[in-house]
Parts: structure tokens; sequence; C-alpha cells
């Protein structure tokens, strides 16, 4: 996750639009960042706000204003463009599998290792 802060491995985060996509973001991997979902949550329901800055760096804005830099390790690499072809041409039908049961989410929980 890319919040100021959090351990939460970029594997268990989800993929978060920088830019809304709900308001034009584009799916691009300079639009796209790991947050976990407990930062994805405060970024689309507070005033919390996640910039890119173009030099591999965010920066995350507080509702208050105060500013935190973060170079996230590594950078996501689009998928090469034979994997992409080739993924769609061999696509089969299979029987669906019966869905995995998870533990439910307690609201807050999630959150207890945020330092803000």
């Amino acid at each position: 996750c890319v919040f100021p802060g959090c351990t939460v491995p970029s594997e268990q985060a989800d993929i978060d639009h920088t830019e809304d996509h709900a308001f034009g973001g584009n799916t691009i991997p300079e639009n796209l960042a790991p947050l976990s979902q407990g930062h994805h949550r405060v970024k689309h329901h507070t005033r919390w706000q996640i910039t890119q800055n173009g030099d591999d760096t965010l920066t995350a804005t507080s509702p208050a204003g105060y500013r935190y830099t973060t170079r996230p390790e590594g950078r996501m690499q689009p998928a090469p463009k034979q994997l992409t072809a080739t993924a769609t041409a061999t696509t089969t039908a299979t029987t669906p599998t019966p869905a995995t049961a998870t533990a439910p989410v307690v609201p807050g929980k999630e959150l207890a290792h945020c330092p803000f």
C-alpha cells in the first residue's frame, strides 16, 4: 500500500485509480496505485487525496493539508503484448467452481495500524 506508514504489501492491496475512474481516470500504470482496503475506503470516503507526481513518487494530502510523499518499492509494468494477445485466443468455457467463503470484515479493524 502506498499510503504513508502502511505496511500492507501491494500483493494484498486493491489497485486504485489515482484519478477516479468514475470521473474520467484512465486505467493505465501512471494512474494506478496499490491501496490497502482500509486506505482505499479512506481515500474515497474522506478528504484524503493521493497524487502521482510523475517521478515514481506519490503524495498523500490529509484533510488538514499535511502532505506525505512516498516512493513505493518497484513499479508496476504492463503485461507483455504477446501475453495479452494470446490470452483471449486460448480462453475456453469451463464449469465455474463454487465461491470460497471468507471471513467477515470487522469495520475499523483494518485501520488499526493506520497512523492517521
